[in-house]
């Protein structure tokens, strides 16, 4: 089996385990597509991580559940403590994952451009990279702009 398909199978697993959890598909909007975006984004920013070490000591209590953000942050923080190599999160992979959740989420104002959370959730993502990249925020709020 390709190391692809092992992450791919690990991301089901960690997606249908946190499933099972009522709070976590509220946050979701009982959406499982969205969770398992949700596991896609911090496994990817987090890199390969120690499975046993994982299965052995995960505690879905660890999870913050307020919104979709926040899970995915603290789902971040919780695989990180597994992670093989203990380097941190890089502003690189943290700009990709913002850049990549919010076009997903201008994808979907596109054809729901009547959605408010959709577009405040948009707004949020736009507050983060303007952390870190203020023109590239500046154009994707441009195009946000441009759908609303």
């Amino acid at each position: 089996m390709q190391t692809q398909d092992l992450v791919q199978d690990l991301e089901l697993e960690i997606t249908y385990m946190l499933w099972d959890h009522e709070s976590i598909r509220k946050t979701v909007n009982n959406n499982f597509i969205v969770l398992r975006s949700v596991v896609h984004h911090a496994l990817k920013a987090v890199g390969p991580i120690d499975v046993e070490a994982f299965y052995d000591n995960f505690d879905v209590h660890e999870l913050d559940t307020r919104s979709q953000d926040t899970l995915l942050y603290s789902l971040i923080d919780v695989l990180s403590k597994f992670a093989i190599e203990n380097d941190e999160i890089t502003m690189d992979a943290f700009l990709g994952d913002i850049v990549s959740r919010l076009n997903e989420v201008l994808d979907y104002v596109r054809k729901n451009p009547n959605d408010a959370e959709a577009i405040d959730y948009a707004y949020q993502l736009l507050h983060d990279l303007r952390e870190i990249d203020a023109k590239m925020a500046k154009d994707y709020e441009t195009k946000l702009q441009s759908l609303v």
